[in-house]
């Protein structure tokens, strides 16, 4: 059976997940905001100065591609996975040399491939 998301408890969600140490690496989050569907992060990695910004489409029903990827039984688990451990991932395995980008004059946007 559907059931809707609530993009305000993913934003809530990943308040709290978001924080949480990453091993070998510093992820530290300036913030986070809901726009036109997806979620952005904004973050500084390890002891780069840059501000980066990370996107991640947001579901609005259970159907949706994005939480059916990882079939979640809770919403702070769809954040876990989707958007924390994906960030880190693509962080840890190149996303910032070999990743597009996109400068807006102050986050430098990045974008891996499509999933």
């Amino acid at each position: 059976m559907t059931k809707a998301i609530d993009q305000e408890a993913i934003l809530a969600a990943a308040r709290d997940i978001m924080v949480r140490p990453v091993g070998g690496d510093t992820l530290n989050l300036i913030s986070l905001r809901v726009v036109d569907g997806y979620l952005e992060v904004v973050f500084r990695w390890n002891e780069r100065p840059e501000q980066f910004g990370y996107r991640v489409e947001l579901p609005d029903t259970t159907d949706h591609p994005s939480w059916t990827k990882w079939a979640p039984q809770t919403v702070e688990e769809w954040v876990e996975y989707a958007v924390r451990f994906s960030l880190i991932e693509d962080m840890q395995t190149g996303l910032l040399p070999y990743g597009r980008r996109r400068f807006d004059g102050s986050v430098l946007w990045l974008e891996g491939a499509p999933s």
